[in-house]
């Protein structure tokens, strides 16, 4: 899967995204809990993409976004919690999505 980084807040965000394959795929982003990382849906990504792929109808592909938010602790920057929440807002434009 492409791994790409999107900057916000002066930051770096690390997201994997890999493009529906269907006429019209929708955007999703799936978020990872903690401790945990965007390789935890390493699985199922290729599943909701590629549906036609595995059996399945390929109109009900996604182009799927999975960001690595840093994580809202209190000896990270103080800024991590709302760049966590803004990461899913801003991944988006970056995987040719308006």
């Amino acid at each position: 899967m492409p791994q790409l980084v999107a900057e916000l807040d002066g930051l770096g965000i690390h997201f994997v995204h890999r493009r529906g394959t269907g006429p019209a795929p929708y955007p999703l982003v799936i978020m990872h809990g903690w401790p945990g990382s965007g390789f935890d849906m390493e699985k199922i990504t290729p599943l909701l993409a590629d549906p036609g792929g595995h059996g399945a109808d390929p109109a009900d592909a996604f182009d799927v976004v999975v960001p690595s938010p840093p994580p809202p602790f209190p000896d990270t920057d103080s800024r991590s919690g709302r760049i966590a929440r803004e990461s899913v807002r801003n991944t988006r434009p970056d995987c040719g999505r308006s």
